[in-house]
């Protein structure tokens, strides 16, 4: 897989890979990413107040992160960077 990662200057502030046959009928979209000092406590505590873990915490070459969803429908992922 080929994973694009946009920079600002030095900073990473995004990324983006080519959604294959794969993802079935998943339409392209943004993924909103918001960091967090344990991934797998947050994933817990998100499921506790009322969301959904989607992909469960799961470690990647960039950190560890997990995609969830609110309590109204709203997807996002939390990632614990390592640095």
């Amino acid at each position: 897989m080929t994973y694009t990662i946009f920079k600002k200057g030095e900073q990473q502030v995004a990324g983006m890979l080519q959604m294959t046959a794969e993802w079935g009928d998943i339409k392209s979209h943004w993924m909103p990413y918001i960091s967090v000092d344990d991934c797998d406590a947050y994933a817990k505590k998100i499921t506790e107040n009322g969301g959904k873990v989607c992909v469960p915490p799961t470690d990647i070459s960039v950190g560890r992160f997990a995609v969830v969803e609110d309590p109204s429908g709203g997807y996002f992922s939390i990632i614990k960077l390592k640095m």
